[in-house]
């Protein structure tokens, strides 16, 4: 059985623009659904990093409460001439938050987050520890040792 319309031309248009009429909502809809969807995905995003975030400064902390040397109880001029056995925890003091300097700077971590978690530590320690890596920067002929670092501690310090 053969089914055949006879329309005319003005049927014919009124139903190609219904058609189009419903291809336009169809197309609507469906730019609506990837909005939405696109939305929960950023909220997820911001969610997990903010969870990334929190995980990272409580693994640091948790590091530095195990090692052996406790900055608060050396003195600054010590470090200058500090003995090879603190030597390889304070690096690993500075290492650390050099390793946070460039995770933030390259977006791995919020950094309004990480400033409130940590920013008295980053900036005590760079205090601390800063005569000691320009120490390290001429000895070891390389003026960009912890620059990361320094550049995060400037930026923490000027901003409240």
């Amino acid at each position: 059985m053969e089914y055949v319309l006879n329309l005319s031309d003005r049927e014919f248009d009124m139903l190609r623009l219904v058609f189009q009429f419903a291809s336009a909502v169809l197309v609507f809809i469906g730019l609506l659904i990837a909005a939405w969807n696109l939305a929960i995905a950023s909220k997820r995003f911001k969610k997990d990093k903010t969870k990334e975030s929190s995980d990272y400064a409580r693994e640091l902390r948790s590091e530095f409460r195990s090692l052996q040397i406790n900055l608060r109880d050396i003195d600054p001029k010590e470090l200058l001439h500090i003995d090879n056995e603190k030597l390889p925890d304070v690096m690993f003091y500075l290492n650390s938050y050099e390793r946070l300097a460039i995770d933030l700077k390259n977006g791995y971590l919020i950094e309004d987050y990480m400033r409130a978690s940590m920013g008295f530590s980053v900036i005590y320690t760079w205090k601390k520890t800063e005569h000691l890596i320009y120490e390290l920067r001429s000895k070891g002929g390389n003026a960009r040792y912890f620059e990361h670092f320094e550049k995060l501690y400037q930026r923490w310090e000027t901003q409240p």
